[in-house]
């Protein structure tokens, strides 16, 4: 997200001199869009101590919301213990789905992803109905790595 958006000037759902922490916030131009003063900020700060900075400000974001992170999470009803083992699933089922919608020249597509402990899904509604899904894995063993 750094690198993505956040480095470009993209800021989502607030403004970019509320968001960015004081330490940069001071050092943004006052005068033009979010693209133009980004590219100033980095070009006066470097993107090494921009990136670190942001990454830094995302890592105290985390820490201090991590109650209200976990009890959102639970709401789903999903098992909070077997998020990273989710996660995978859906970084698998994105990778694969990705590769069906480029094999099969579609420009765009639309369904609805569905989430359990125990698997993940996406249904395809247009172009054409279709479903691909994925196991959840199984526990982290003693090394931590996945069963």
């Amino acid at each position: 997200m750094v690198d993505e958006d956040l480095l470009r000037g993209d800021c989502q759902g607030e403004p970019l001199a509320t968001f960015l922490p004081r330490e940069l916030g001071r050092h943004l131009p006052a005068e033009g869009g979010d693209q133009d003063r980004m590219r100033a900020l980095r070009d006066r700060l470097g993107d090494g101590l921009v990136r670190a900075t942001l990454t830094a400000r995302f890592v105290h974001l985390g820490w201090t919301s991590v109650e209200e992170a976990q009890a959102a999470w639970r709401r789903t009803g999903l098992s909070y213990d077997r998020r990273a083992e989710l996660g995978l699933a859906l970084q698998r089922l994105f990778e694969r789905l990705d590769r069906l919608v480029q094999g099969l020249g579609w420009s765009s597509a639309s369904g609805e992803f569905v989430l359990s402990d125990d698997e993940v899904a996406f249904r395809f509604r247009k172009p054409e109905p279709r479903e691909d899904r994925e196991v959840v894995a199984g526990d982290r063993g003693p090394s931590g790595e996945l069963s």
